[in-house]
């Protein structure tokens, strides 16, 4: 049951959409964010960290989960 718990809360985590200023990956990589654009569009994309985000809109980010053959 505790491993069970566990594996739980490190889903929910890979879920959660973090402040992308805030609290910025760690590591290089592809991640899921939302960008924002300041006349009112969104959207959900892929973009690489490295370091930096390539676009100043980006509002929050999430980890992607494995691909399929990850």
């Amino acid at each position: 049951m505790v491993d069970e718990k566990i594996e739980i809360e490190r889903l929910r985590d890979l879920l959660r959409w973090r402040d992308a200023w805030g609290e910025p990956p760690t590591e290089h990589g592809n991640y899921l964010v939302h960008r924002h654009e300041f006349y009112g569009d969104s959207e959900i994309t892929a973009l690489h960290w490295n370091g930096s985000w390539p676009l100043r809109a980006i509002s929050h980010w999430r980890p992607i989960g494995p691909l399929p053959g990850e």
